[in-house]
């Protein structure tokens, strides 16, 4: 069972690790959302947008959930 996922990206914002984990390795730019499923908390969060820490851990660190934990209906969409 994954715990406290919310708390971590907290704590790895704070440190300042956060921003390091966003980037994708191969453009060197943050890594994007791709989903639609979070399109309706506005703009930052359309499909192609980056994942930022304002994005991230600011507004909505609840977003950020392991994949066994994420809603079925999700998952299978994709």
């Amino acid at each position: 069972m994954i715990v406290g996922i919310s708390a971590e990206i907290q704590s790895l914002w704070h440190s300042g690790l956060l921003q390091d984990l966003l980037v994708d390795r191969t453009t060197k730019q943050n890594i994007l959302w791709g989903t639609h499923t979070y399109e309706d908390l506005g703009s930052g969060y359309e499909h192609s947008s980056p994942m930022t820490i304002a994005t991230v851990a600011e507004r909505h660190s609840f977003l950020v959930k392991n994949r066994a934990v994420k809603d079925l209906t999700d998952q299978s969409s994709r």
